[in-house]
Formats: structure tokens, sequence, C-alpha cells
């Protein structure tokens, strides 16, 4: 074998005099793994996140629950359960969710109907209203 190096291969790494040997651990974590797209993580996160996707509502379903709106209206004290889409405001679709409490208030010209909470809710959001007659219903 003759090689460019023959003459030194055989010789010990040469050890520091003035510097003492790097730790195993820290020696390591210069080779440690790095985000080199910053922001890739998120963004394979958010693209996992599930959404549902919104149900459209017919001309009957909208007629039924316009009136059950204004059935809870004419008895302000009753309990009401919504159920209601709320959209994502990152991407399409979102999430349906159910809400319980009494209603405020109704304001027609903005669609937003308010409870006692102070919570306000989006007509266009809604997609179920119950009225429950008893605490043991919710």
């Amino acid at each position: 074998m003759s090689g460019p190096y023959d003459d030194i291969i055989h010789l010990d790494r040469p050890v520091s005099k003035r510097h003492r040997p790097m730790e195993r651990a820290k020696r390591a974590a210069q080779f440690a793994p790095f985000a080199a797209l910053t922001g890739y993580d998120d963004c394979i996160s958010e693209a996992s996140r599930f959404v549902d996707k919104p149900l459209e509502l017919d001309e009957q379903a909208l007629e039924e629950l316009n009136q059950r709106l204004s059935d809870t209206l004419s008895d302000p004290s009753s309990r009401v359960r919504f159920t209601i889409f709320r959209p994502d405001p990152l991407k399409e679709g979102g999430v349906t969710e159910e809400l319980i409490g009494q209603i405020k208030k109704f304001d027609e010209y903005t669609g937003v109907v308010t409870l006692q909470s102070g919570l306000k809710i989006y007509a266009q959001h809604i997609r179920a209203i119950e009225i429950l007659k008893s605490p043991e219903e919710e």
C-alpha cells in the first residue's frame, strides 16, 4: 500500500497542551439535528389538524330554525341548547359545538343572538336549537 499518508497513518492523534479534550456529550451536541426550515413543523401540524365541514341547511330546515328561534324569544326565561358551527380562522372548515344558555336579546339587523352570559352567536352559524324544559335535560 503506498499512499500520500502512509508515513503518518500509524501515529497517535495529537493532544493539545493548551485545551482539555471536549466531553463526549458536548462533542455529540455539535452534530445534533437542527431545524433548517423554521416554521415547517408548524405548517405540518396545522395541515394535519382536523376540522369539520360546514353542514349546509336546506330551506325547510332554515324555516324550522327560524321558528324555534322565535319560540325561544317569546319565552326569555327558557334555557336553550344551540348547536353551532364555528368557522376556523386559518383553514376551510371549523368546529361543531353545543352551547347552553338563556337568550338575552336578538338583533335582527346584525343577526346576532346574545346570551345572558354575554356570549354572542351569529344566527348564520346556528345549526340546531333545542328548548330545554328542565335542568335535567342539559
